[in-house]
């Protein structure tokens, strides 16, 4: 075939490549490395919560990891770049008209094809990639939207460590297990002797919580057991308890507390140990050790004065209720001694909530008080029957009762005693 019948089209120069970013980062969260992302991949991390911006990134050529907050390209005020526009370049020419041999049936009619001008593709080509990259990046902001909106959200929380504000969002997100809700709980950060709690939980708001906070004895600066409940009340998924003291007002002792979070229905929902009332330094290790040896003492001492404070509560009932049934006329001056002698008592019973702090048989003492107020109040009510002589019947029937308790008191306080001195003599 005549080579000045073939057919010719303009073909322009081809344009250079297009450079892509295939800039790989790798991510460092939760204890683990993660990876490769692409910028985009990384930024859309951001967005549904799966990285935060305390969380680490690297790639080839930085010198270590580097907080995703501190790179400029994750930064919200960071600039997205864009596409670097293509100069304009001569105008196409329209193609030539295929000059087509229909004489030789020899000659086949030629499949034109016509190549593509580059710079009009690598514009059209740009912006189908601009376009979709925006329907990506829009379509993964609407899903984290609409997640956002379905999954309960933990109000902000500024005074608890960055770790204890995941372990509440994480709490807050989980889908109960076997109808078994989730809880989480952290401390306020501030002073470790006048602790606050907070308890996150996936439980419906107006849930009510117990919050228990107990002192593992072998660790307190006191011989007392230290024991504090609160109830708390769920709003937003979070709630958040008042200030833990003493029953005088004042701060913890030092030593590690074990603190509970439990449902309505008595289930433990999580549990840890906290180091309270202040810091676990070698001044309180030397106290620590000062108090373990001074235990045994202490213990004894107590054990002695209970078994006293046990004799004396038996003597009241005993000469009260001789009393009662005596003549009339002696029972004004008895009733005054024997007030007398219950109010001496009650000073060695610590009737007064700041003396039972350095108590080792705190139960014991407790269980002393209870009884004396039994024998007071079956004195006053002997006292109203013997000076007025009204409700004679009924009184009478109360006496029996606040008797009968006082009676049991007594003999459960000896039983203890013995069980704490027997105790004590095998050093348990």
């Amino acid at each position: 075939m005549d080579p000045t019948l073939e057919p010719t089209f303009a073909r322009p120069a081809p344009s250079s490549p297009v450079s892509l970013d295939e800039t790989r980062w790798f991510a460092f969260a939760d204890e683990v490395s993660i990876g490769p992302f692409s910028t985009g991949e990384i930024q859309a991390k951001l967005i549904d919560e799966s990285l935060s911006r305390e969380d680490y990134v690297w790639r080839e050529g930085m010198s270590d990891w580097e907080p995703i907050a501190d790179v400029a390209l994750f930064t919200p005020t960071a600039v997205v770049p864009t596409e670097t526009p293509i100069r304009p370049g001569p105008p196409d020419l329209p193609p030539e008209p295929p000059a087509i041999l229909r004489d030789s049936p020899l000659v086949r009619e030629p499949v034109i094809v016509r190549e593509p001008d580059s710079r009009v593709d690598l514009r059209a080509a740009n912006s189908r990639r601009a376009i979709l990259a925006i329907a990506a990046l829009a379509a993964i902001a609407i899903g984290a939207y609409l997640e956002d909106r379905r999954a309960p959200k933990l109000p902000s929380i500024s005074d608890i460590s960055v770790a204890d504000g995941r372990a509440l969002a994480a709490a807050v997100a989980a889908a109960p297990e076997g109808g078994r809700p989730a809880a989480a709980v952290a401390l306020a950060i501030g002073n470790p002797g006048t602790p606050i709690f907070y308890v996150a939980t996936n439980v419906p708001d107006g849930t009510r919580l117990s919050l228990r906070v107990d002192g593992i004895a072998e660790t307190l600066l006191a011989h007392s057991p230290m024991g504090f409940s609160q109830t708390l009340n769920v709003q937003k998924h979070l709630a958040r308890s008042a200030p833990v003291l003493r029953r005088s007002g004042r701060g913890l002792v030092a030593g590690t507390y074990h603190v509970a979070i439990r449902a309505e229905d008595g289930r433990v929902l999580v549990e840890r140990n906290f180091f309270l009332g202040g810091v676990a330094d070698e001044g309180y290790r030397r106290a620590l050790a000062a108090k373990r040896l001074s235990l045994p003492k202490q213990r004894a001492g107590e054990l002695v004065e209970l078994r006293q404070i046990a004799a004396s509560l038996e003597d009241l009932l005993v000469r009260t209720t001789e009393a009662y049934g005596a003549p009339p006329g002696t029972w004004t001056k008895f009733s005054a001694n024997w007030r007398r002698f219950a109010d001496q008592l009650a000073t060695e019973v610590r009737a007064t909530p700041t003396d039972d702090e350095d108590v080792v048989h705190l139960e014991l003492f407790s269980r002393a008080r209870g009884t004396l107020a039994e024998l007071r109040k079956i004195h006053e009510n002997q006292t109203t029957v013997r000076n007025h002589h009204a409700m004679r019947e009924k009184l009478d029937l109360a006496i029996a009762e606040s008797t009968s308790l006082a009676q049991s008191g007594i003999l459960a306080l000896k039983n203890e005693i013995a069980l704490a001195e027997k105790k004590a003599s095998s050093g348990k």
